[in-house]
């Protein structure tokens, strides 16, 4: 019974390898990431999820959108419904795949607000520091501040849970390999709704490992942010217990910008 599980479980996860390595590469000339438009009003907003989120993440809240917005949820570059291509996933690769989007649909014409969670709230601050012109704020909810993974790997051993000490320790991609085993319902958090937690398998263990590696621990992001939108409304939005990414790391971040709000979220 015991080898039966193991064996399944090693074929799942040699068949996630696999399909990586099936995978197209990415080219920056032709991969088109996927979104979806909610509303049409004359306030146009660009929506970036988190890590193993995708652009659903947002619906729940947009109900009342109305008609004075424009939403742009995106489903990052090997998540969602987006490609998962072969690739590094690296700042500039995502960077230029939302970019795509905002040159199609027009984004870049300086009155154009970005909003990220998590992951996403960084590649919203590296998307605004490329092109400040393009964009007229921000919005970062659950901005992480990190300098690598062995500082990840600190605050996890003393706050974190089991996966999430796993997720960011030298075995975190052949954990993300068994990620269809662990992404049913019998895993699923009560506070998470199940289209939200569902959505969240939508990922490789590429995409995922790949994108912490580059975006989340990367501290260039931050520093680079300071001195290149220090001119921007940024609006910074956490919650006060929130231990995967700690709220006085976001707060010391945001005390070098001059026109930046500080929410905090009990």
């Amino acid at each position: 019974m015991v080898s039966a599980a193991f064996m399944g479980l090693m074929g799942i996860g040699a068949y996630e390898y696999i399909k990586v390595l099936w995978a197209p590469d990415y080219d920056p000339e032709h991969t088109e990431l996927n979104y979806t438009i909610v509303a049409s009003g004359s306030n146009n907003i660009l929506m970036l999820h988190g890590l193993a989120g995708t652009g659903n993440y947002w619906k729940r809240g947009l109900v009342n959108a109305g008609s004075r917005h424009t939403l742009y949820l995106v489903d990052l570059l090997g998540f969602g419904d987006s490609p998962k291509t072969k690739s590094e996933y690296s700042l500039e690769e995502h960077l230029s795949a939302i970019e795509r989007i905002v040159l199609k649909e027009g984004l870049n014409d300086g009155d154009t607000l970005v909003a990220g969670h998590s992951m996403g709230a960084l590649l919203a601050l590296a998307l605004v520091s490329n092109h400040p012109e393009w964009y007229r704020g921000l919005t970062l909810i659950s901005l992480p501040v990190f300098s690598g993974r062995q500082d990840i790997r600190t605050l996890y051993a003393e706050s974190g849970t089991l996966f999430e000490k796993l997720s960011v320790s030298r075995y975190g991609k052949y954990l993300c390999m068994m990620h269809p085993v662990y992404y049913t319902e019998w895993f699923r958090p009560e506070n998470i709704p199940p289209d939200v937690f569902y959505d969240s398998k939508k990922h490789t263990w590429l995409s995922y490992d790949s994108s912490l590696e580059h975006i989340v621990l990367n501290r260039d992001i931050t520093e680079r942010a300071k001195t290149t939108i220090n001119n921007k409304k940024i609006l910074l939005a956490h919650g006060d217990r929130d231990l995967t990414a700690p709220c006085r790391r976001a707060q010391t971040f945001a005390e070098h910008f001059g026109e930046s709000r500080f929410l905090i979220i009990t």
